[in-house]
């Protein structure tokens, strides 16, 4: 047969066109025994049609794939098409920029809350340009081993270091340390472009670095390079450096110093050895790769490599930041610059921020002179005093005094926000706020007799050894009864205390306040701040809101590259109810408490509590006009600015005047009249009487005339926290028993004198020393703790 053949006339197959022989349909001889004729010729085009359809199916799905990758290939060919026309319209439209303002300038200028007066400045960065010519070769090598082994091949940049850093950043994996540069780049970033890490300053430093790669030699971009770089310590610059680490010029630096300075550029805040052993250990690492580095180029021998130590450093000479009482503000803005806004130690170093704070002058200037007022000559230097006033329902700090005179090297810690100090009767305000959380109410009445046993061989004890019966929690906070507070943080526990102190601000961190076993915890056993009681007050006098306090209000940088301002925003602590009834109870304290004649002083209402700890170490006196300003002021004597010592038999200082409702309160009034003044006098709140229904009837209300402060009856001295060792009879807890040798106080339905009454203001019936010095107090029993008003 022949192939291609359409038919024969009794063959027994049919040959189709390609070739190959197909049987007749059905296979079988046909009626009569004769073979079937062939198909028609129309069915003999459909079958062909058939086969080429299905011949083309096959082969488009075998080209798929082919297809597939020929238009990715297309596709990306375009891309990388558009993207080198687009670096080529940018590498014409970027020209090299003049220096970046930061890189020449050395002073952040800090201002009060009008954004024109300044306060003082920062003056920590050091610049000494030094020509390539003055630095070791040997100092020059360690730079590039350390930062980048290929800078006399490339370019001026790293495709690889580039696409590594487009990935870590896309990851979120990117960090101080990374970035894939180049010395180059590097130099670039640093004197020509702002700090942002964002991908357009990213495109802008690479087409710069290869613009100056072509027009700088390696030596000047070398010598660029390093009298540009941070090496912490506020040094810029390999001279300032050396000086700042070794103080010596850098023409005289070893190659093991010149080691050091190149791997510290990696990580200057984390790798200066005179921090701490972790710093020493991440600089010696980085050292470490540095010489290895060194030895593999050939710039060093392996001998000259094992005989390489940690060379020896001089510490960082301290910087004043501002003269007197400001320099404290300052330091403490840039505090706040790095632990709120997340600036590092490089950012705010590198100099150029404007930054306005929320410090009034005219009210800072009251803080100074009331502190000034009331500190003998004699012990200038030695009783320290912190200030802190916040605004209500805001947070802002607006006066500020941590000290007379900063000084880095003798005196760098503030009294305001630093210093701490024990924190005494001013914590039972919390055990209130817990108290009416926990279901009881501002009349809730606990038994104030003395001598309460804690133990087999301890008691707590009222201040003078007085006991008071059983009184509400209004008269328990106007007289700060140590015994009624211990018997209702038993009651609720101590837990409920600590946690109404942290939900109001005061910190979970400092010493003591946080064991939530410690059943005198309420009469301020723990630690604080002065800033810490301030913001704590503020929450109660915000309505129970409690506002993060603040310094900073705005910052900018010379270009407007980085900004800041401040958001409020504040958080509820507890119910405003809560917040209400506990600052109408201490709104008794400076009428007829343990501050008595407190509001006829300043000739407003005010809420507020006192506080002596420790041998009368540490005295306090927290309180606010509602609404308004919320102050604390805290006080101590140490000779050494480290340990505080009992303030009696001070020069100069009157014995009635070293408790909380002494010199303190002194310092308060002032303050406060003088901050104040010509403001709105605010009224205290209303009673909300939470957890209780409201009285049909009151009592009558007390008077508001009140006796001036030469015939007022003297507050309470206080005392602090002590123990022994033999006990003593404790007395019964019983009402009966306790009646008869108890002191009638002021019910607690009584409220704040009213402005129509004329009548003298209530005080107790029993009574209470006139004479300028305290009254000698019992002998206090074996094994008693007491713990100031």
């Amino acid at each position: 047969m022949l192939r291609g053949s359409r038919r024969t006339k009794r063959g027994k197959y049919v040959v189709n066109e390609s070739g190959q022989g197909r049987g007749n349909a059905g296979g079988r001889p046909a009626a009569g025994g004769r073979k079937p004729q062939a198909s028609s010729k129309g069915s003999s085009k459909s079958a062909a049609a058939g086969w080429i359809a299905s011949r083309r199916a096959k082969a488009s799905k075998r080209s798929m794939p082919v297809r597939i990758l020929r238009g990715a290939l297309i596709g990306f060919a375009s891309l990388f098409l558009l993207a080198v026309l687009a670096f080529v319209v940018l590498y014409m439209a970027i020209d090299i920029p003049k220096a970046n303002a930061q890189a020449t300038q050395s002073v952040s200028v800090v201002y009060y809350a009008d954004g024109k007066t300044e306060m003082g400045r920062f003056t920590t960065t050091n610049r000494d340009p030094v020509a390539i010519e003055k630095v070791p070769e040997h100092v020059q090598r360690a730079f590039i081993a350390a930062e980048d082994r290929s800078f006399y091949s490339n370019r001026g940049i790293s495709p690889k270091g580039i696409a590594r850093a487009f990935i870590n950043n896309f990851k979120g994996e990117g960090s101080g340390s990374q970035g894939g540069s180049t010395l180059t780049q590097q130099y670039v970033k640093n004197y020509f472009l702002t700090q942002d890490k964002t991908i357009t300053r990213k495109v802008k430093e690479v087409v710069i670095s290869l613009k100056v790669d072509q027009e700088m030699s390696k030596n000047q971009i070398l010598e660029a390079y390093l009298n540009n770089v941070y090496f912490g310590r506020g040094a810029y610059g390999v001279q300032a450096a050396a000086k700042s680490y070794f103080h010596k010029d850098v023409s005289k630096l070893t190659p093991v110093e010149g080691a050091f300075l190149a791997s510290v550029v990696n990580n200057p805040e984390n790798m200066d050895p005179t921090v701490g052993p972790n710093s020493e250990k991440r600089a010696n690492a980085r050292m470490a790769y540095t010489l290895n580095g060194m030895v593999s180029m050939g710039w060093l021998s392996e001998a000259e490599r094992s005989k390489a130590t940690m060379p020896t450093f001089y510490k960082r000479e301290p910087v004043k930041y501002a003269d007197g009482p400001e320099g404290y503000v300052v330091a403490s803005v840039r505090q706040e610059l790095s632990r709120k806004l997340k600036l590092s130690t490089t950012d705010i170093d590198r100099g150029g921020l404007r930054i306005t704070t929320t410090i009034d002058k005219r009210t800072q200037d009251a803080a100074v002179r009331a502190v000034e007022a009331h500190t003998p000559v004699v012990l200038q230097g030695k009783l320290h005093t912190g200030l802190v006033a916040e605004k209500a329902n805001n947070g802002a700090v607006v006066a500020m005094y941590g000290g007379a005179d900063y000084d880095p090297v003798k005196a760098p810690y503030s009294d305001a926000d630093r210093s701490m100090l024990q924190s005494a009767s001013t914590m039972k305000i919390y055990a209130a706020i817990a108290a009416l959380r926990d279901g009881k109410t501002i009349d809730t009445r606990y038994n104030g007799n003395n001598y309460m046993r804690l133990g087999p061989n301890s008691f707590v004890q009222n201040d003078h050894n007085k006991s008071y019966g059983f009184q509400p929690i209004t008269n328990m906070l106007a007289y700060s009864i140590n015994t009624a507070f211990v018997r209702l943080n038993q009651d609720i526990g101590p837990e409920k205390t600590l946690k109404a102190a942290q939900d109001s601000g005061m910190p979970k961190t400092l010493g003591g306040m946080n064991d939530t076993k410690e059943i005198l915890n309420v009469l301020g056993t723990g630690d604080s701040r002065v800033v810490d009681q301030a913001t704590g007050y503020n929450t109660l006098n915000s309505g129970g809101k409690r506002y993060d306090r603040y310094l900073i209000s705005k910052v900018r940088t010379y270009d407007e590259s980085y900004s800041y301002d401040v958001k409020v925003e504040g958080e509820q602590a507890y119910d405003k109810g809560i917040a209400d009834d506990v600052t109408w109870a201490l709104g008794k304290t400076g009428v007829y408490g343990t501050a008595a004649g407190t509001q006829y002083q300043l000739n407003r209402p005010l809420a507020a509590k006192t506080g002596t700890a420790t041998g009368n170490k540490y005295i306090w006196f927290n309180g606010f006009t509602p609404g308004q300003l919320t102050t604390s002021v805290g006080m101590y004597y140490s000779e050494d600015g480290r340990t505080a010592k009992p303030m009696q038999n001070l020069p100069g200082i009157p014995p009635a005047d070293v408790y909380g409702a002494g010199l303190p309160r002194k310092v308060w009034v002032d303050f406060m009249k003088a901050a104040l003044e010509g403001q709105e006098v605010t009224k205290l709140p209303e009673r909300s009487y939470y957890n209780q229904d409201k009285p049909q009837t009151q009592d009558p209300l007390p008077s508001s005339t009140y006796v001036p402060p030469s015939t007022a009856p003297t507050p309470y001295p206080e005392r602090s926290t002590s123990s022994t060792s033999s006990p003593s009879p404790e007395t019964s807890d019983s009402p009966e028993s306790s009646s008869s040798s108890s002191s009638k106080l002021p019910s607690s339905s009584s409220s704040s004198p009213s402005s129509s009454s004329s009548t003298s203001s209530p005080r107790p019936s029993t009574p209470r020393p006139t004479s300028s010095s305290p009254p000698s107090p019992t002998p206090t029993p074996s094994g008693s703790l007491t713990s100031a008003p």
